[in-house]
């Protein structure tokens, strides 16, 4: 299987509060699977201690066996950032 091509570390557009961000949080290869049992449980845990903080607020999420979608509502940029930090 070929590599997967790097993503662009570009500046974001303008970021407006009003409306939710999907943000993907992808694994390295080779690492076990997110949805087994117990690391669901620990990613699950995380995603509610992180839910409302810093400003940003977690809306809906899936995580999938490699990586994580999410809808964030973040009130401007600073709090994006620092609430997926």
């Amino acid at each position: 299987m070929a590599p997967r091509p790097l993503v662009a570390h570009r500046s974001r557009e303008s970021f407006r509060g009003c409306c939710p961000a999907h943000v993907t949080l992808r694994l390295v290869e080779g690492l076990p699977s997110l949805r087994t049992i117990s690391t669901y449980r620990v990613v699950l845990a995380a995603l509610g201690a992180g839910s409302q903080r810093f400003g940003l607020r977690l809306v809906h999420w899936s995580v999938l066996g490699n990586h994580v979608h999410l809808m964030v509502e973040a009130k401007d940029r600073r709090a994006l950032s620092r609430g997926m930090q």
